[in-house]
C-alpha cells in the first residue's frame, strides 16, 4: 500500500478548509493520482474513500501528488483537534509515511512505518484517550510490542482519563486472518463507529488475548516466591532410598522426592560428615563427633558420640550400621539400642571404604595405609589383612566369595574370600574413586569411575573392558562416587561428580544411557534466560557449563560445549536459538530442540576475540545477526545467514551517553519506545534518548550496585535488581519505586521475565533462584473485598448509630479500628444517659468494655492512652479505664505486649490530670466561701 487515503467527511467537516498533506507536511487539495491508467478525478475533498478503492483494486500501482505550498497554520491544527475531540466518528488512513509536528499547547504526533507501527496520538489538553481505536497489522502480532501496547491502551481506556496520558490511537487497515467478516470490511478502509469496535473488541477478547499472550492488567505491583531452585549438594555422600535421594550439603541432608521434585532437609548445627540409610533410617554423622538417627518423616529418635575424630565412611545392614574415622579405627552400632558393638583397630591411617558381606556377618575396610582388612563380626577379630594396593582404596563391594577393591593406583584387585589370595587383578589406566558390582548385559560386571570423568564397566571375570561412557565435549569433572540399585526401571545407577553433578543412567540394552541430570551446587548465577515457550530456564553459573531448568518439574540438564567459565547468555526472538559467550574468547550459538535428548546442540562457533566474551546479544525482529562484546574492547557483529563460516561486519559509533559516575553493568532497549536503560554500579538506572543521547530520568533507591534489569508492563515498567539483595519495581513514567522484594541474601546477577509478564525469574550469588509470581490481580482482588467488608461494616455501623444500638456500633469501630468513631459514640452516650446507674451510661456498653478479648484490650487500651493526652477527652478516658480496671483481671492486662509502656504513659498524664483537678477544687473552696458569705449578708 503506497497511498494515502483520507475521509471525506473530514474534508466536508471543515468545509472550505483545505485538507492537510501528511506527504509534504502542507495543507492543499490533495489529489489521488493513479500512474496506471492517467486518471486525476478522484480527490480528497469531493470523492468518497470507498471510489478510489474500488479504482485501485483494478490498477497495480497508486501513488498521491501534490503541491508544495506553506505549512499548516494554527487555525486548520486546531479545526483538526477540535473534529477528533466532537465526534470521533471517522478517520484518516495512513500509511507507509512518516510526520511529526509538535505544538506548544495541543500536540499530534504521527509515527507511520509500514511494517514497525509507531503511531501514536499526543494530547496534553484534550482527554482523547477515551477512544482508542483498535488496530490490526499484517506484521507478527506475537512478536510486536508496540501492537501489545496498543491491545493494552484500547483495554484501558475507560481507566486512564487524566490530562497528560499517552493514548495510543492506531487504525485498521489489513488483516492477515481477520477475526470475523466484520473486521475484513475495516481491511477495506472504510468507515466506522467507536460503539462498534468495543463491540468486536469484546467478542473478540479471548482470541486477542490468547493471539497477543500478554498480560493485559495495567502494571504490576506485586510479587510473592511461589518456589525457589536451591543448591541441594555441596559435596560428600549421596543415597538412594525407594524414591528418595539424600544428599549432603554443609550442616544438612536433603532429601529430594525423585517424582515431584520437592525438597525436605535434615538440619543441625554442626556439619554433616557422613550418613547412611535403612529402609526406614537415616544415621547421620556430625562433625562434633555426634551420630544422630532420624526416621523419614525427620523425627530425631537417638544421639550419642561415637569416635575422637570425625567419621568419613558407613555402611548398614539390618539394625547395624559401621563407621569408618579419621582416627583410624572402625566401629559398629546397634541402630534401634544405639550402643557400640564392635570396635576394631588395626589401620594406621584414615578409614576410607566400607563394605558388609550382604549375606555373611563379615565386614571390609579400606584405609589410606593401602590395606585392606576383612573383619568377623562374630568373633570381633580380623580375619584377614589384604595387602597389594599401593594407594588409597576407594571402593569395595562384595559379589558371592569375591571382594573386589578399588585404588587410586588405577587397578581393580578381585579377591578369593576363602583363601584371600588374588583371583584378577585388572589395569584401569585411572585413578579409581568409585567402585559397584552391577548387572549388565544380563551378566555380572564391575563399575568404576574416577579421574577421567566417565563410567567404565569391565568383565566379571576376565577384567576386560566392555562399555564405556562417551564422554562430554570439554568435560573436565571427575565422578567422585557410584550407587547402584538393580530394582528400578527408569535408572539403575547413579554418578555423582566433582563439580557436585548428580547423573543418573539406565544401564538396559548393553547401553550406559544418561536418563536424567540433577544440579547438585548451582556456583555463582550469572544470568540467565527463558527459551522455547518459556517453559525452560537456560542459566549460566560460575562454570563451563549450560543449565536448561525445566520451570514445572524442576529438572535440570546439563550442557557441556565451553572450555571455560561462560559469561553471557542470549536467546533469539523466537526462542529456538540460544548463544553463549565465554572466558574462553569464543561465542556459541545453539539450537534449541527440548524433545531430543541433549534439548542443546551447538550449530555453530564464533572466534575472533582476543579476550573473554563478556557481552553478548541477538536480533529482537529475526535470527539475522549476533552481536558480541569482549574484554579485548571490540563490539564484533556477526551475520547469521552463513554459519559455516561466520564472517564479522563493519560498525562505527553513533553516539555516547554520559551521566553515570562509575561503571554500567548493563544496557537494554525499551520495547516500545526510542530509549535505552543501563543500571551503574553508581546505584542507579537511567533512561537514555537515543536521539540526542540525553538522560530522560534517573531511578534512584538501591543501597548498592543495580546488576540487572529487565522492561516489563509492556516499556511501562522497570524490574531491577542489586548488590543489596533487592529486586525493584518502577514506574518508568514518574520514576517511582512501586515494590520491593527480598528474597536472596546475596547480590542477585540475573532477572528473567516470561512473555506474559506472570512469572520472574532471579538468581543470585547465593546460588539461589527465585521464581516469582505476579500477585497483582489477586492482592487487588483482596484489596477490594476487604474495601467492600469495610463499606458494609460502615453501613451497618451508621444503622446501629441511627437506632442507637451503641454496643453493636462498638463492636463494628473497633473491628475497623475507628477511635475517633469510638470517642464519638461514648460522648453521645455520656450525653443520653440511658441507664442512670451505669458508669457510662449505658449497661450494654459497660458490659462490652468488660469482656473484651485481649487483642481488643490492647487495642482499647491504646486509645485510651491517646484520648488521656488531651484534657478535653480524659473524662471519658478515665471513666473507660476505671470501668476496666476495676472488672478486669490483673494479669490479664500484664499479659498484653508493651502494657508496661502502655500504662506508664496512662498514668503520667492520670496524675496530672488530678493535679489539676484537684486545683479546681481548691480554687472553688474560695468561691463556695464568699458565696455562702454573702448569702449570709443579704
Amino acid at each position: 500500500m503506497n497511498s494515502i487515503y483520507i475521509s471525506s467527511k473530514i474534508s466536508r467537516l471543515l468545509n472550505s478548509t483545505p485538507i492537510f498533506c501528511f506527504r509534504h507536511k502542507c495543507y492543499n487539495v490533495a489529489t489521488i493520482f493513479c500512474p496506471n491508467c492517467q486518471e486525476a478525478k478522484y480527490c480528497g475533498r469531493e470523492c468518497q474513500l470507498t471510489d478510489w478503492l474500488v479504482h485501485k483494486r483494478d490498477c497495480e500501482t497508486s501513488r498521491i501528488d501534490c503541491k508544495d505550498i506553506p505549512l499548516a497554520n494554527d487555525d486548520f491544527i486546531n479545526q483538526f483537534i477540535s473534529y477528533f475531540d466532537q465526534t470521533f466518528a471517522n478517520y484518516a488512513l495512513i500509511a507507509n509515511h512518516h510526520l511529526s509536528k509538535t505544538f506548544d499547547k495541543e500536540t499530534i504526533v504521527f509515527k507511520i512505518h509500514s511494517e514497525v507501527v509507531d503511531q501514536r496520538f499526543k494530547f496534553s489538553l484534550l482527554e482523547i484517550v477515551k477512544y482508542p481505536v483498535l488496530y490490526l497489522s499484517n506484521s507478527d502480532l506475537k512478536n510486536n510490542p508496540r501492537m501489545i501496547r496498543a491491545f493494552q491502551v484500547v483495554q484501558q481506556w475507560k481507566v486512564s482519563k487524566s490530562q497528560g496520558h499517552e493514548a495510543c490511537l492506531f487504525t485498521i487497515f489489513e488483516l492477515v486472518n481477520p477475526l470475523d467478516e466484520e473486521l475484513r470490511v475495516f481491511s477495506l478502509g472504510q468507515s466506522f463507529s467507536i460503539p462498534l469496535i468495543y463491540k468486536l473488541l469484546e467478542k473478540h477478547q479471548a482470541e486477542i488475548n490468547e493471539m497477543l499472550n500478554v498480560n493485559t492488567t495495567n502494571k504490576l505491583y506485586s510479587f510473592k516466591v511461589e518456589s525457589t531452585i536451591e543448591s541441594i549438594y555441596t559435596g560428600g555422600k549421596v543415597d538412594l532410598v525407594n524414591d528418595f535421594l539424600l544428599t549432603t550439603a554443609g550442616d544438612a541432608v536433603n532429601i529430594l522426592d525423585l517424582n515431584d521434585s520437592t525438597r525436605r532437609e535434615i538440619k543441625d548445627d554442626s556439619l554433616v560428615t557422613c550418613f547412611a540409610t535403612t529402609k526406614d533410617r537415616i544415621i547421620i554423622a556430625f562433625q562434633n563427633q555426634l551420630l544422630k538417627t532420624f526416621d523419614f518423616e525427620l523425627q530425631e529418635l537417638k544421639s550419642y558420640k561415637v569416635h575422637e575424630a570425625p567419621v568419613l565412611v558407613m555402611d548398614t545392614k539390618s539394625s547395624l550400621v559401621a563407621t569408618g574415622s579419621a582416627d583410624s579405627t572402625v566401629k559398629c552400632w546397634d541402630i534401634e539400642k544405639g550402643h557400640c558393638t564392635h570396635n576394631f583397630k588395626g589401620h594406621a591411617g584414615i578409614v576410607s571404604a566400607l563394605k558388609f558381606h550382604p549375606s555373611k556377618l563379615i565386614l571390609a575396610s579400606g584405609s589410606d595405609d593401602c590395606k585392606v582388612r576383612v573383619w568377623d563380626l562374630k568373633k570381633k577379630s580380623c580375619l584377614a589383612v589384604l595387602d597389594s594396593h599401593v594407594s588409597v582404596i576407594r571402593g569395595l563391594s562384595f559379589s558371592g566369595d569375591y571382594l573386589f577393591s578399588g585404588s587410586r593406583d588405577k587397578v581393580i584387585n578381585k579377591w578369593d574370600m576363602d583363601n584371600f589370595e588374588i583371583a584378577l587383578t585388572a589395569p584401569t589406566f585411572e585413578s579409581i574413586e568409585a567402585l559397584e558390582i552391577v548387572q549388565f548385559n544380563d551378566a555380572l560386571a564391575v563399575c568404576t569411575a574416577g579421574e577421567s570423568g566417565v563410567i567404565k564397566i569391565w568383565d566379571y571375570e576376565t577384567g576386560e573392558l566392555l562399555k564405556e561412557q562417551l564422554k562430554d565435549k570439554n568435560n573436565s569433572h571427575e565422578i567422585a562416587s557410584l550407587i547402584y540399585n538393580p530394582n528400578r526401571d527408569d535408572f539403575q545407577l547413579i554418578s555423582v561428580t566433582s563439580d557436585q553433578n548428580i547423573h543418573l543412567f539406565d544401564l538396559k540394552d548393553s547401553k550406559i544411557k544418561r536418563v536424567r541430570q540433577i544440579a547438585g551446587y548451582n556456583e555463582e548465577i550469572l544470568d540467565m534466560v527463558l527459551t522455547g515457550d518459556d517453559n525452560h530456564l537456560a542459566v549460566i553459573t560460575n562454570t563451563e557449563q549450560i543449565r536448561l531448568y525445566d520451570v514445572e518439574t524442576k529438572n535440570c540438564n546439563i550442557v557441556y560445549g565451553h572450555s571455560d567459565i561462560v559469561l553471557s547468555i542470549a536467546t533469539s526472538f523466537d526462542g529456538k536459538l540460544l548463544a553463549t559467550g565465554s572466558k574462553d574468547n569464543s561465542a556459541k550459538l545453539w539450537g534449541i530442540d527440548l524433545d531430543s535428548e541433549t534439548q542443546l546442540e551447538n550449530t555453530a562457533s564464533f572466534v575472533g576475540h582476543t579476550g573473554p566474551v563478556t557481552a553478548i546479544a541477538m536480533s529482537k525482529l529475526s535470527n539475522r545477526f549476533l552481536i558480541t562484546a569482549s574484554e579485548d574492547r571490540t563490539v564484533k557483529f556477526w551475520p547469521l545467514d552463513n554459519l559455516t563460516d561466520p564472517k564479522v561486519a563493519d560498525g562505527s559509533l553513533l553516539g555516547v551517553f554520559k551521566g553515570h559516575k562509575r561503571g554500567i553493568w548493563n544496557v537494554k532497549f525499551s520495547p516500545v519506545d526510542q530509549v535505552i536503560a543501563t543500571c551503574s554500579t553508581d546505584k542507579t538506572l537511567k533512561i537514555w534518548n537515543i536521539r540526542d543521547y540525553s538522560c530522560i530520568r534517573t531511578f534512584e533507591g538501591h543501597l548498592n550496585t543495580v546488576l540487572n534489569f529487565s522492561f516489563v508492563s509492556t516499556g511501562l515498567q522497570l524490574l531491577s535488581t542489586g548488590s543489596d539483595g533487592l529486586m525493584k519495581l518502577w514506574n518508568v513514567k514518574d520514576g517511582e519505586c512501586v515494590g520491593t522484594f527480598d528474597n536472596h541474601e546475596d547480590r542477585i546477577w540475573a532477572v528473567a521475565v516470561n512473555k506474559s509478564e506472570s512469572m520472574v525469574f532471579t538468581g543470585s550469588s547465593d546460588s539461589t533462584i527465585s521464581i516469582w509470581r505476579d500477585t497483582t490481580v489477586e492482592e487487588q482482588e483482596e484489596k477490594n473485598k476487604d474495601e467492600d467488608a469495610r463499606i458494609t461494616k460502615e453501613q451497618d455501623l451508621n444503622l446501629f448509630l441511627k437506632r442507637k444500638d451503641f454496643k453493636n456500633a462498638l463492636i463494628l469501630a473497633l473491628q475497623l479500628d475507628q477511635p475517633f468513631k469510638i470517642l464519638t459514640i461514648l460522648n453521645n452516650v455520656l450525653s443520653e444517659r440511658i441507664d442512670k446507674e451505669s458508669i457510662l451510661g449505658s449497661t450494654s456498653v459497660d458490659q462490652f468494655f468488660t469482656s473484651l478479648s485481649k487483642e481488643n484490650l490492647e487495642r482499647v487500651l491504646t486509645y485510651l492512652r491517646d484520648w488521656n493526652t488531651h484534657s478535653k477527652h480524659a473524662r471519658v478516658a478515665q471513666l473507660v479505664l476505671g470501668l476496666i480496671i476495676k472488672n478486669t483481671d490483673s494479669q490479664k492486662i500484664l499479659d498484653i505486649p508493651n502494657s508496661e509502656q502502655i500504662l506508664e504513659s496512662l498514668l503520667a498524664y492520670s496524675e496530672r490530670h488530678l493535679s489539676h483537678a484537684t486545683q479546681v477544687v481548691k480554687e472553688n473552696y474560695l468561691l463556695d466561701y464568699t458565696l455562702e458569705r454573702m448569702d449570709a449578708l443579704i
